[in-house]
């Protein structure tokens, strides 16, 4: 199907929510550092938050060595190896 080029429609109901693991690789894809490759430092689980937040650990280009916190985790996603 890949190589065909094909498209699927996927109704939102079908999908879930992939968690990445701690010191895995993500993208922050949304928010002030949208676009930045990062590694996840721990999910934070806050009962009192709306949506639990993640920690990531920016790994290149300017923000390099960054702690970033609160991160919505709708905000990252995992990048495979």
């Amino acid at each position: 199907m890949l190589d065909s080029g094909d498209v699927l429609r996927i109704d939102q109901e079908y999908l879930e929510t992939v968690i990445p693991g701690v010191k895995r690789p993500v993208l922050v894809v949304n928010g002030s550092y949208r676009g930045f490759e990062a590694e996840m430092v721990s999910l934070d689980d806050d009962p009192k938050a709306d949506q639990p937040t993640v920690t990531v650990k920016i790994v290149a280009g300017k923000y390099k060595g960054k702690v970033v916190k609160g991160i919505d985790l709708e905000d990252v996603c995992k990048l495979s190896n």
